[in-house]
């Protein structure tokens, strides 16, 4: 089967296990039941005779149907709606800010939020950071693994994970079996790390797609509100134009960076210094764009 389709063995069986399989055989004989039964449509609106574009477009139709379907189960009013909108538009905003917005009162905004995070639909605040600006070369590369074994292949994903520049990476299915991303100083860093990959793994790569960012967007949520077009975009990766940064910029950020809502005060704490000195860093680095 994995040479009809054009994947790994691994691909399979790693597809088999996240659909609740124990191999390939169960989910093999799962899909002959519902081939039987010729009632089975992932996207029913999908037909033989859609173009690419089109399929892409239904898929995203239906995925973010899924997505507003899901919010309507668990009972989000339009003024939750507002509020998860706020903070993904700006998640450092004062609950002051964000109740004048929404229309409620400082202590309905808390309440609110809270109950959000209880619920598992906030899961962090995070900070977008401008990697760029910070002197940083984007990577983006893809992997196709060919006579690999899942030992194998968790091997080869374990390396990837313990090199620091690998800043994000995943398992996917279809014509690659991982993806990453990859921050680093210079292209001879990353040609370092493509070379001891080889080293270690060459048999094992089939095909591999490399390319640099240059200019990477982050678009809100506006679905949440149900409207059909993003109202903003913040670009958080540029090409490299190292911004000058002192070592409290690069520590304000490092506390930034895993959650936005951070208090002046703890900032201030925690690296000895006034919170207005805090305050106007932060301020400078929104206005040199890094944050």
């Amino acid at each position: 089967a994995s040479k009809i389709i054009g994947c790994s063995e691994a691909t399979l069986f790693r597809l088999s296990k996240k659909l609740g399989y124990e191999g390939y055989p169960q989910l093999r004989n799962a899909l002959k039941f519902y081939k039987d039964k010729k009632q089975f449509t992932l996207y029913p609106n999908i037909t033989q005779h859609d173009t690419y574009n089109q399929i892409l477009h239904k898929v995203f139709d239906a995925s973010v149907q899924t997505i507003q379907n899901t919010l309507n189960m668990i009972k989000l009013d339009l003024k939750d709606s507002k509020i998860l909108y706020e903070l993904d538009i700006n998640s450092r905003q004062s609950y002051h800010e964000i109740a004048k917005k929404v229309g409620l009162s400082k202590d309905s905004v808390i309440y609110r939020i809270k109950k959000l995070q209880e619920a598992g639909i906030i899961k962090q605040f995070h900070t977008i950071i401008d990697v760029g600006k910070l002197g940083l070369v984007s990577f983006r590369l893809y992997l196709k693994l060919q006579n690999t074994t899942p030992d194998k292949e968790q091997e080869i994903i374990e390396f990837l994970k313990n090199q620091k520049i690998v800043t994000w990476l995943v398992s996917i299915d279809g014509e690659y079996d991982l993806g990453m991303w990859i921050l680093t100083k210079s292209i001879k860093e990353m040609n370092e790390l493509w070379k001891e990959l080889l080293n270690n793994f060459r048999d094992y790569i089939e095909k591999r797609w490399l390319t640099i960012f240059t200019k990477v967007s982050y678009f809100p949520r506006s679905y949440i509100l149900e409207q059909k077009k993003n109202r903003q975009e913040f670009v958080f990766i540029t090409e490299p134009a190292e911004i000058k940064l002192d070592k409290t910029d690069i520590e304000i950020l490092k506390l930034l960076a895993p959650n936005s809502r951070a208090s002046i005060l703890k900032i201030a704490e925690k690296l000895n210094i006034t919170p207005k000195t805090v305050t106007s860093r932060i301020k400078q680095l929104e206005k040199k764009k890094v944050i």
